[in-house]
């Protein structure tokens, strides 16, 4: 049972589950861009850095609105040099015609652990090809030491994926969230809060 909840848990915040969001209640009241456009509302998740938009035509200081074509590069920078850059948007996007776009620094912290994970895995990885090396090339007298090599490479090599994995999630990066209810026809779901739907 825990197995199926840990799953269950690292599918719902691994992207697999497609993610809604809202428009705050000034920008709702607007009405739909036309066909092939998109309103997105720039919404940062913390008041620093702050962040600026720009798109083929159009400008904005975060937070704020901003309609694209489907198809637009989209720059957005931030107050401490971070840049993200979308090109063109995606299909379900595109279809909703309205999105909340998240913009989300550099991760500081990921990127320091990921760059000592990686050191001390590098490590481990090293030691391990040694052990095994010199353990496995006479395992009559040295099975210890092969044995050793490759139970520190198990755990030395998933170590240093992980941390490189951290180091490039670490990197700024840019949600877009379609807002439910703006496309016609059926729509159901799944979000970090519970089920959304329009019928």
């Amino acid at each position: 049972m825990r197995l199926v909840a840990c799953v269950l848990v690292l599918v719902l915040g691994s992207g697999c589950v497609r993610r809604v969001a809202s428009l705050p209640p000034e920008f709702a009241s607007q009405p739909l861009p036309p066909e092939g456009s998109v309103d997105l509302v720039v919404l940062p998740d913390e008041p620093q850095p702050s962040w600026r938009v720009t798109g083929r035509t159009e400008q904005c200081a975060a937070p704020c609105a901003i309609r694209v074509g489907a198809s637009d590069r989209l720059v957005l920078t931030a107050s401490n040099d971070d840049v993200i850059e979308l090109e063109g948007l995606p299909a379900n996007v595109v279809s909703a015609r309205r999105a909340v776009l998240v913009p989300e620094p550099e991760n500081d912290g990921l990127l320091i652990n990921g760059i000592v994970f990686t050191t001390l895995g590098a490590m481990v990885s090293v030691v391990a090809i040694t052990l095994t090396a010199v353990g496995c090339s006479d395992v009559m007298r040295r099975a210890g030491l092969c044995t050793a090599g490759l139970v520190t490479g198990a755990v030395g090599v998933p170590l240093t994926g992980a941390a490189i994995l951290m180091i490039v999630g670490s990197a700024a990066d840019a949600h877009l969230l379609p807002v439910p209810g703006s496309s016609s026809g059926p729509a159901v779901a799944l979000t970090p809060t519970g089920l959304v739907g329009r019928f």
